[in-house]
């Protein structure tokens, strides 16, 4: 084999440790300060195990340090973005990881309620869709109190 064909074959041998050591590198952010921050993204993960439905509701939030993270993630490559944990690029932006975890926490509860909203009209026409049934008390007992023809309970 040719010198040249052995670089390139090294070239291609490029891991995938390698490349977030260097991305770290590029962000100034060190390994073992990614290890002494507190660790946030496994608590705003969802059930699937995902992150993108937090960071749709991070676009959402007015928040200035999660503007500045958001900032600092866009400004990264597509692999950098997808393999580069939460962490270093909020270390990175100069963002408070509790500050960030909090305003995440706010613009997710925003967006659910966004999500619920768009959702009311067809829960609303099952609703009445039940309550016309023989055995549907409880649906039109809901939509009484929600007329306010009955009290509320509190």
């Amino acid at each position: 084999m040719r010198k040249r064909d052995r670089a390139r074959n090294q070239q291609s041998r490029f891991t995938s440790a390698a490349r977030k050591a260097e991305t770290l590198r590029k962000l100034g952010v060190s390994a073992a300060q990614v290890a002494m921050a507190p660790q946030i993204s496994p608590l705003l993960k969802d059930k699937k195990r995902s992150l993108k439905p937090v960071l749709l509701a991070m676009h959402l939030s007015k928040d200035p340090v999660a503007k500045r993270f958001l900032d600092k993630r866009h400004s990264l490559g597509a692999w950098a973005r997808e393999n580069v944990c939460w962490e270093a690029i909020a270390l990175a932006a100069g963002a408070d990881l509790e500050h960030l975890l909090g305003a995440t926490m706010l613009a997710l509860r925003e967006f659910e309620k966004t999500i619920a909203a768009s959702h009311c009209l067809d829960v609303l026409e099952k609703r009445i869709q039940y309550a016309k049934l023989p055995g549907g008390w409880r649906d039109r007992d809901a939509l009484d109190k929600l007329l306010g023809l009955l009290p509320m309970k509190y």
